[in-house]
């Protein structure tokens, strides 16, 4: 029977065709009591595949670094619920949960002064994360722990670096983009062939 379907063509010349790769797919949005979307890649008539491919976007997620998941393969996402599924296990929170991310780094210090109130003597050492060149955590003023040397100092704020999280005011959805420069056609195919 005869059916019809569209091709995308990334600027690339990547090609994705609906009747292979859209057809069936189906996405689940990321908030509670949605229901599944179901996409379409194949169609009775020319008119409906044309007017499906001209409402369809591929999407990609763009990081705050700068990192652009079109540049992987596949260079694509079939619906911006994926693409946003993916950002979700990139920083490992749920699909929907606000972005907690990594300080950049760590640093060491020696409490140069005693803090008689507080019985913090002079010379003992503490640590602080960092974040885009802003102190985000210091061990001492945030949890009153310090250390008696440089070593345990620096074991302390290697152990908790990677269970420090800043949580920030971004979503998933806050990266995801449609791919821009994305060509259609329509394409007349028998459908029973494809099948054999």
């Amino acid at each position: 029977m005869i059916k019809y379907k569209f091709i995308l063509t990334l600027d690339d010349d990547t090609q994705v065709d609906s009747a292979e790769e859209i057809e069936g797919h189906v996405a689940w949005p990321n908030w509670s009591q949605a229901d599944p979307v179901h996409y379409r890649g194949i169609f009775d008539t020319y008119k409906e595949a044309e007017e499906y491919a001209s409402e369809f976007s591929l999407y990609k997620y763009v990081l705050k670094g700068g990192y652009d998941s079109s540049n992987d393969e596949p260079s694509y996402f079939l619906s911006v619920f994926d693409a946003e599924d993916a950002v979700s296990a990139y920083y490992d929170v749920d699909p929907g949960e606000p972005i907690s991310i990594y300080a950049d780094n760590y640093v060491i210090e020696e409490v140069t002064e005693a803090d008689e109130e507080n019985e913090v003597p002079a010379g003992v050492f503490k640590y602080r994360f960092i974040y885009e060149g802003e102190s985000v955590y210091d061990s001492l003023e945030d949890d009153f722990e310090y250390y008696d040397t440089h070593g345990n100092a620096f074991s302390a704020a290697s152990h908790n670096f990677y269970k420090f999280k800043i949580e920030t005011d971004d979503y998933p959805c806050d990266f995801v983009y449609p791919i821009e420069d994305v060509s259609f056609q329509i394409v007349e195919f028998d459908d029973e062939e494809e099948n054999e």
